[in-house]
C-alpha cells in the first residue's frame, strides 16, 4: 500500500528503499546513455568543421555555442541556432552549416528516455592554430 507517497510492505517494512534504488540506478543508467548520445552528436557536428577560407585570410577566431533539437531517429526537429555567438559572422554561419551537413545525427539509444526529442548543446572552437 502506498502511505505518504512512500511504498509499504505488508510487514510494515518500507518497500521503497529497493524499489528507489532500483529505480534510481535506472535514472543513472539513463541520464548516462543520454549524456554518450549528447557526446556523439556533437562529435558528429564536429567533423563537419571547416575553418571558411575568408575567416582564415582575416585570421578570425572565436567560439560559438550550437543548440541543435535532435529527434529520437536522430533527425533535427528545428534549425540549429546560436545560442552564443562568436562575434564573427562568418564563423557562426560556418558553425551552423556543421550542424546541418551533419544530420541525420547519430540516433537516441534503447534506454535513453522516452521518445521525446532532446536540445544539445555543441561548443564550436575555431582557432588558427588547431588542426583544420
Amino acid at each position: 500500500t502506498a502511505l505518504g507517497g512512500r511504498a509499504v510492505a505488508a510487514d510494515g517494512t518500507s518497500a521503497g528503499r529497493a524499489a528507489g534504488r532500483a529505480h534510481s540506478a535506472a535514472a543513472v543508467s539513463s541520464d548516462a546513455l543520454l549524456a554518450a548520445w549528447g557526446r556523439k552528436v556533437r562529435d558528429a557536428i564536429l567533423a563537419q568543421r571547416h575553418y571558411p577560407a575568408r575567416a582564415v585570410r582575416m585570421a578570425l577566431e572565436g567560439d560559438v555555442l550550437l543548440v541543435v533539437r535532435v529527434a529520437v531517429d536522430g533527425r533535427l526537429i528545428a534549425p540549429p541556432r546560436v545560442a552564443h555567438s562568436s562575434g564573427q559572422s562568418i564563423l557562426d554561419t560556418e558553425a551552423l552549416a556543421m550542424a546541418q551537413a551533419a544530420s541525420p545525427l547519430p540516433p537516441r539509444p534503447a534506454g535513453a528516455g522516452g521518445g521525446e526529442p532532446a536540445d544539445f548543446e555543441v561548443p564550436v572552437r575555431f582557432r588558427l592554430d588547431a588542426p583544420r
